[in-house]
């Protein structure tokens, strides 16, 4: 089906750029979540990327004609044409009230009122930048640790472990290094 490889076009894009437009049908807009806490069983689970689609992004900006032709080896021609009729299934799935799978990325189907609805699978295949982030599991600090690290910020002294400064001496001499370095280079530059 047209609708499968078009999915894996659409998710190859999705990994290198924030938006692929089908022209004239709308746009899958890549959406970043940022890391969750889950409370309740004292996990945080890593961000992940979701997509989302929109109707009214339907601009032709050439870029899925490109990757396809690229992706299925056709001309620019061809893959304009492959895409059209991609599209044009997809259309008519959805006026059969068919319910579209794109794989690895969600559903498409046609709403009561007419207009496209897109459900996102959970983990879609964009993932490249989280890749093998997992939950880490929390443990409950105790109260009694939590009373020591308060005495330690409350302490008179420093906490934090002595700072490592440079001299004086050792900026000067790196400094008188580098004009003496740009002086010698500047030489044979004037005497031509």
């Amino acid at each position: 089906m047209l609708s499968n490889q078009l999915a894996h076009i659409i998710c190859q894009q999705l990994r290198e750029q924030p938006l692929v437009v089908l022209p004239g049908f709308g746009g899958f807009v890549k959406d970043a979540i940022g890391a969750d806490l889950d409370e309740l069983r004292n996990r945080i689970h890593p961000p992940k990327n979701s997509v989302i689609f929109n109707s009214k992004l339907t601009h032709n900006d050439g870029l899925l004609i490109a990757a396809a032709a690229y992706e299925l080896e056709l001309t620019y021609a061809e893959a304009d044409t492959w895409l059209t009729d991609a599209i044009s299934e997809i259309r008519f799935r959805l006026s059969n009230n068919d319910t579209v799978t794109l794989d690895g990325l969600g559903e498409l189907k046609r709403s009561i009122e007419g207009s496209i609805e897109f459900t996102a699978v959970d983990a879609p295949l964009i993932q490249d930048e989280f890749f093998g982030l997992k939950p880490v599991s929390l443990k409950p600090v105790e109260k009694d640790n939590v009373d020591k690290v308060r005495e330690l910020v409350a302490a008179d002294g420093p906490v934090a472990t002595k700072v490592r400064t440079l001299p004086i001496k050792r900026i000067a001499s790196y400094a008188a290094a580098a004009i003496a370095v740009g002086f010698l280079m500047w030489m044979p530059i004037q005497n031509g």
